[in-house]
């Protein structure tokens, strides 16, 4: 992972202006806290010949080496995408469990934090920071209009809350990118996600159905005992009727 790490650190800034990244990390936080977590790494065609003087699969063997030291139980795999016409080569790490991410549950309550500066450190210590950028004169927009990606996507157990990003039912966006490109004194250092560990609705529902079970229940066994005392009743007024008849 240092190895990694050193690659991006010192070929940040170089990436950023190029307009040649892709960093997608997804995580999936369950009800006990514990995460699953996909990260994909990419890097243009164009970066990987005319910077790096590389193949794309000595790019890709140098990635799943070092992702393979960092996440042992990973699946690691090359991956190839186009983006708006421009082709990408990279790697994808699937299912591994990230130490930096820490969840917790407490009162019935899941929640996780992340720390977006280790996220962030191998692309932002080597010149990728805000005063460099405004010093070349880039902005989030401009960036973010060359095609830099680096973005995370945390999927809670229940509808989740969130100190940043865009929060829809169980998943937040987050764009790091944006954070990064902040000053310094306006960044969140770190991503606070909350949620329901589990989701009692379906008790209300069964509730309901137990509930409506019930009355017809009863109400059944009220009729049957109206029928059983007009039956009584009938027989009862036949008996007078005859006993009369005799008399």
């Amino acid at each position: 992972m240092k190895k990694f790490i050193h690659i991006l650190m010192t070929l940040g800034l170089c990436l950023a202006l190029s307009g040649c990244m892709k960093y997608k990390m997804q995580v999936n936080v369950d009800s006990q806290g514990k995460n699953t977590t996909d990260l994909k790494i990419m890097f243009s065609e164009d970066f990987i010949k005319n910077y790096l003087k590389s193949t794309n699969d000595q790019v890709i063997s140098s990635f799943k080496t070092s992702l393979a030291k960092s996440s042992k139980n990973a699946k690691i795999s090359a991956v190839e995408k186009t983006y708006q016409g421009v082709k990408y080569i990279g790697v994808e790490s699937k299912a591994s469990n990230s130490a930096m991410i820490k969840g917790i549950v407490k009162d019935g309550i899941v929640k996780v934090t992340i720390p977006v500066d280790k996220i962030t450190n191998s692309l932002t210590s080597s010149g990728l920071d805000t005063s460099t950028l405004s010093n070349k004169n880039y902005t989030y927009q401009s960036l973010e209009a060359a095609g830099v990606e680096v973005s995370m996507s945390v999927t809670m157990p229940q509808k989740a809350t969130s100190n940043v990003g865009t929060v829809k039912d169980k998943t937040v966006k987050i764009d790091l990118l944006k954070e990064m490109m902040k000053p310094k004194n306006k960044r969140i250092n770190t991503i606070t996600i909350t949620s329901k560990a589990h989701d009692y609705t379906y008790l209300y529902y069964i509730g309901g159905v137990i509930g409506v079970a019930a009355l017809i229940f009863v109400c059944v066994k009220l009729r049957k005992k109206d029928a059983s005392q007009d039956e009584t009743s009938n027989e009862q007024e036949s008996e007078t009727l005859d006993q009369e008849k005799e008399a």
